[in-house]
């Protein structure tokens, strides 16, 4: 072999190993590049999963601090509310009469007459109230129309109170230390049959409960009806029939419309408009006022 073959044999040879040492190469930066990826198990600030948790571990205290505080805070309100609530049903609704009351014979008792063979009446027996019903059919329509102009224009229309007039009345109370006006027929039935007539935010609160809960056992012309036969209209004379008789003596079916007029502006202070009291003339402007709201 020529020294010029062998040149060529070990350039033929270098050439080999260079490429075999290619691939070996590339692989193993392949390799070294892998190594470089970033650790499923690592985040960005360098910390492991497990680090992670124990770095949030603070806010997750905070958040438990703030879900006690307001539960306590509910529990608080809830207490309070418990409270006033029994407060409320002490004051208020313990004790409360029952509606159904209006319609017993203790609360529209009658007063016991004794008459002789001819009818004519001898005897009217009766203890501080001189009571004799009578039905509301059987009554003038101008003696109901008097009195709901006179003490409540709106009686076919509310249900039981006026609102504004019951805030009225609260706040008198309260900041004026007086009660005035804002009473309907129906509230007036309750004071009257089943309240005490003490002039108290309390008591003003029991009757326009009671009042609502009348209104929707009883119709209008029941709650009118026992009205004028439960109201007082001065003296012993309690009810229109027995105010009839006391002030006219006729009975309430005969009056005429001057008379039930006259009538009518008695309940709302009967010694005051009396006729038999010390200014008979406030009985007659009394009168013609309800006269005046009637044309209205």
């Amino acid at each position: 072999m020529s020294r010029l073959d062998r040149k060529r044999k070990l350039r033929a040879g270098s050439m080999v190993s260079e490429i075999l040492e290619k691939p070996a190469n590339s692989a193993s930066q392949k390799t070294a590049s892998s190594g470089k990826r970033k650790n499923p198990d690592i985040d960005r600030n360098g910390l492991a999963r497990g680090d992670e948790k124990d770095s949030d571990h603070p806010r997750g205290t905070e958040r438990l601090a703030s879900t006690k505080q307001v539960i306590r805070e509910f529990w608080y309100v809830f207490c309070v509310l418990f409270l006033i609530a029994i407060i409320s049903y002490a004051a208020i609704f313990k004790d409360l009469p029952s509606p159904g009351r209006l319609k017993q014979a203790d609360v529209f008792s009658a007063s016991t007459r004794i008459y002789d063979r001819n009818g004519v009446l001898l005897f009217e027996i009766y203890a501080d109230r001189n009571r004799t019903p009578v039905s509301l059919k059987d009554l003038p329509q101008y003696l109901s129309q008097a009195h709901i102009a006179t003490e409540d224009k709106n009686f076919y229309k509310h249900n039981g109170f006026a609102s504004e007039g019951l805030l009225r009345a609260m706040l008198n109370t309260v900041f004026r230390r007086k009660l005035q006006g804002g009473s309907t027929i129906t509230q007036q039935l309750v004071k009257t049959a089943l309240l005490t007539p003490e002039r108290t935010v309390q008591r003003k609160i029991r009757e326009a409960i009671l009042a609502l809960t009348v209104e929707l056992i009883y119709s209008k012309d029941e709650i009118l009806e026992m009205y004028l036969n439960h109201v007082p209209y001065g003296g012993t004379a309690w009810g229109i029939e027995a105010a009839a008789q006391t002030y006219f003596n006729k009975s309430a079916k005969d009056l005429s419309l001057s008379e039930a007029s006259f009538l009518a502006g008695l309940p709302a202070a009967p010694t005051r408009y009396s006729p038999f009291g010390a200014n008979p003339g406030i009985a007659k402007d009394r009168q013609e006022l309800v006269l005046s709201r009637m044309v209205e």
